[in-house]
């Protein structure tokens, strides 16, 4: 879940506008497993991509906003 929160953290900065889908995160240097959670949170429906072809773009959602709040208040 740590990896969840940070990208959820990392999608938070953009505050509503679509960025760059991270390859890596700091502490998680792993493209593997960094791809594999922000699927993850697409599939939560925490982190959506843009529509159409540019699926290397993210935007938090709601339930994103959501979700990095309740994991923040586990820390």
């Amino acid at each position: 879940m740590a990896l969840v929160q940070a990208l959820l953290a990392y999608l938070e900065d953009y505050s509503g506008t679509w960025c760059q889908k991270p390859e890596t995160l700091p502490g998680f240097p792993d493209r593997a497993v960094v791809g594999y959670h922000v699927d993850l949170c697409v599939e939560a429906g925490y982190v959506r991509p843009a529509p159409g072809v540019d699926q290397l773009k993210l935007q938090l959602t709601w339930a994103g906003h959501n979700e990095l709040d309740r994991l923040r208040g586990q820390s």
